[in-house]
């Protein structure tokens, strides 16, 4: 028996050192690289994020805002119905695209609470000061980049030449870890397609939701009234990207990237907010 014993004994410490080397093993090769699901963006976990990778999100970001507007357009739903059909098809773009179930399920329910939640009239999107998931350095980073997305008379051109530089600026700060920039570049990629987006395509949605007349103006000034509508759409990338970063904590900030929640959430911030601004009587908040 106690020969038994001693056997039993020698073989969990043999397992146990055997599961560590494993975990060991399992950690290092996911410290190397993670793979952004359906889109193969490969994010370098032994170096540093680039804004780069993360431009898909920008431009996922606007190729369903650009469905959602074509069908206000063609008639596919009507603007008392475009609550529920933005939910409902933002959700089924957001399938397409990604597979992770954790990740659904998570965009599923903040695209959900975006699109019928109203939004706090006169207020820009940030609002994440006090919040504790955010290192001060990052906060500085993201005020930044509204301050240069609500600039006063300041040009398209100037407006995404100037979030490149912040980019960069924020790749080269030590400060900034890989955390920060998990946050920061999702942020970033939807500044640069969304008020791109919104100067060319504004006057489509006042059209269809208001029934304004005339030729949408060709603009080089995107203006205050179409920057607080993709500050709006970065402020659902934050909060998408901050509750990603929550849920997926156990295993590593990062490690698995949460996009579905990011894009889906950026999107639902994006329609809701830009009917609130244009036509707000007919959403049911």
């Amino acid at each position: 028996i106690i020969k038994l014993k001693f056997c039993l004994k020698t073989i969990m410490k043999e397992i146990i050192f055997l599961l560590a080397i494993t975990i060991g093993v399992s950690c290092s090769k996911s410290d190397i690289t993670e793979s952004a699901t359906s889109d193969s963006i490969n994010l370098a976990r032994s170096g540093r994020f680039n804004a780069s990778e993360f431009d898909f999100i920008g431009v996922q970001h606007n190729d369903i805002m650009s469905k959602l507007e074509l069908a206000l357009v063609n008639g596919t739903t009507v603007p008392s119905e475009f609550q529920n059909y933005a939910e409902n098809n933002i959700y089924t773009e957001i399938q397409r695209l990604y597979e992770n179930p954790e990740d659904l399920s998570l965009a599923q329910t903040y695209i959900n609470t975006t699109l019928h939640t109203k939004p706090i009239d006169g207020e820009l999107m940030f609002g994440f000061d006090k919040d504790s998931r955010l290192s001060s350095e990052s906060k500085n980073y993201l005020n930044r980049l509204q301050n240069i997305m609500t600039e006063d008379n300041a040009d398209l051109i100037r407006i995404i030449a100037n979030i490149n530089i912040l980019e960069e600026e924020a790749y080269n700060d030590t400060k900034l870890t890989n955390d920060d920039l998990l946050i920061l570049f999702p942020a970033t990629s939807v500044a640069k397609h969304s008020i791109k987006y919104w100067n060319d395509h504004y006057d489509n949605w006042n059209h269809v939701l208001n029934g304004t007349t005339g030729t949408p103006v060709a603009r080089t000034k995107p203006g205050r009234a179409i920057a607080n509508v993709a500050v709006a759409d970065v402020g659902g990338a934050i909060g998408g990207a901050l509750g990603a970063w929550a849920v997926n904590v156990w295993v590593g900030p990062g490690q698995v990237v949460y996009a579905a929640a990011i894009v889906g959430t950026a999107v639902s911030s994006s329609a809701g907010v830009a009917v609130y601004h244009l036509a707000e009587a007919i959403f049911n908040w």
